[in-house]
């Protein structure tokens, strides 16, 4: 029961626009409610069966002590910031609710982790994903086509009329076809990206291991119907980081096997994109014609501001609110590098960035455009190094799994349902190249373009990857 309550999460979790939202008092998005109910009815379980807490969290887990010490800075910094005259925090409330927010983030991902039990239970709910995601590519899809032809945004219509009738508040929906942007079921263009782009990282790794002349046709129909939808949606970052991830995987697959292989990897990728990044913005200046409008806006924009280092009110929206948003970092990283100005006060520093260089729109002043800008501006280096690591630690179970199997030697007779040794291992290692690239592509998106802390995929993407607890299952099967 519970385990299927985790699979409608993950089924769910596109449909952002009906969370509970109010203005101060945060987002519960529908999928999080199953999950902590899912959660609740295996803990009653657990008290009746008398396992108690240990069977659901491995408390000797590394990725559950680096969230400790990631909690830890973040309120260090935000105590800090109190005593601080020269940040002038903007309120207690407000950082308690921020922390309330990281805490339900990484709450999410260790309740789906504790129902991910086997490799067979992480292919299913990896399989979950990318069959949602793909529906959300399609629904972006169709509402472009319909629109063409009917000149009516009949997704906007039929979802507006269910979110009115909802009884509490809610988030926001809009219509942004008006801009020549689609976004299908989901709220935003860039929650598009927060889908499309893991599943294709998924998709463009299977395309390299699969055999079959049919199936690669399906794969590479998926990829090109992702990088559609990304297109539709007009995020330039979610298309470059496309871009990026396909490079890495072409260069070197098993980056995505461990925290090590991912540095290692993220090392060759940005120095081979370095020298071609002049001949993909010569591609770019040449195919002006084909690209999306916004794109060609934001382009544009970013280029005057690389040959004068000023924008202003009449740039693009988006373009003003990254630039902004790198100027306020850059003013919260001169107060404080190492604990940052603590959780909440991200417009502080935003505005202060804002009023010199005389921008008027205050969009994104609390969270800032990207995740990165933001924990590296509220939390500062210490508290952005023990984020990433809380994943990067869990990546690296795949890898640990492995090591296990060699030094378990499965033999052709003794092996997880009588399959060979080598079969097994070749499958395993597949399985987390796919498992870790989604969930590594999910957190560079979020770092990159998703600022949010409430973000339900990120979370649920890595409670999907493989676990320490599986060698402990391995042994018991053999």
């Amino acid at each position: 029961m519970s385990f299927l309550l985790i699979r409608i999460s993950i089924y769910i979790s596109p449909l952002f626009v009906f969370s509970f939202f109010d203005a101060g008092k945060g987002i519960i998005h529908p999928s999080l409610i199953l999950i902590l109910l899912a959660f609740a009815i295996r803990y009653i379980g657990n008290i009746r069966n008398r396992t108690g807490f240990k069977e659901i969290v491995d408390l000797k887990d590394p990725s559950l002590r680096m969230t400790f010490v990631f909690l830890f800075i973040a309120i260090l910094s935000t105590i800090t910031s109190f005593l601080t005259p020269e940040i002038n925090a903007v309120s207690l409330y407000k950082s308690t609710g921020v922390l309330i927010s990281l805490i339900i983030l990484l709450g999410t991902y260790f309740f789906v982790s504790s129902f991910n039990k086997t490799p067979e239970q992480s292919k299913l709910l990896l399989h979950d994903f990318v069959t949602v995601s793909t529906i959300v590519a399609f629904s972006v899809i169709i509402e472009f086509i319909v629109f063409q032809i009917l000149n009516v945004n009949v997704f906007y219509l039929i979802i507006d009329q269910i979110h009115s009738q909802l009884p509490y508040p809610s988030v926001p929906w809009k219509d942004v076809s008006i801009h020549d942007r689609y976004k299908g079921i989901l709220n935003e263009p860039g929650d598009v990206g927060n889908f499309v782009v893991p599943a294709f990282s998924v998709q463009l790794n299977r395309l390299f291991s699969i055999k079959s002349l049919r199936e690669k046709a399906k794969t590479l129909f998926l990829i090109l119907t992702y990088v559609f939808a990304t297109t539709l949606s007009a995020s330039i970052i979610c298309l470059l980081l496309m871009i990026f991830i396909a490079i890495v995987i072409l260069i070197y697959r098993k980056t995505f096997i461990s925290a090590m292989e991912f540095l290692r990897g993220m090392c060759i990728a940005s120095f081979l994109i370095f020298f071609l990044a002049t001949i993909l913005f010569g591609f770019l200046a040449a195919s002006r014609d084909l690209l999306h409008p916004q794109i060609i806006s934001r382009l544009d924009d970013l280029v005057i501001f690389w040959n004068t280092k000023n924008y202003d009110n009449s740039s693009n929206m988006s373009v003003q609110v990254i630039l902004n948003s790198f100027y306020a970092t850059s003013i919260a990283f001169n107060k404080n590098p190492i604990f940052g100005t603590g959780l909440g006060n991200f417009s502080l520093s935003y505005d202060a960035a804002a009023t010199a260089n005389f921008i008027e729109t205050r969009l994104n002043q609390h969270d800032g455009y990207s995740m990165f800008l933001r924990l590296l501006n509220e939390v500062g280096l210490l508290g952005l190094t023990s984020f990433a690591g809380i994943f990067l630690v869990r990546m690296s179970q795949g890898k640990n799994f492995l090591k296990y199997l060699k030094h378990r030697h499965l033999m052709s007779d003794h092996g997880i349902n009588k399959i060979s040794y080598r079969g097994y291992y070749l499958a395993s290692t597949e399985q987390i190249i796919l498992v870790n690239s989604a969930a590594m592509t999910c957190l560079i998106n979020a770092l990159l373009n998703y600022p949010t802390y409430w973000n339900v995929t990120l979370p649920m993407l890595f409670g999907i990857c493989y676990r320490r607890s599986y060698k402990k299952t391995l042994s018991e099967q053999t």
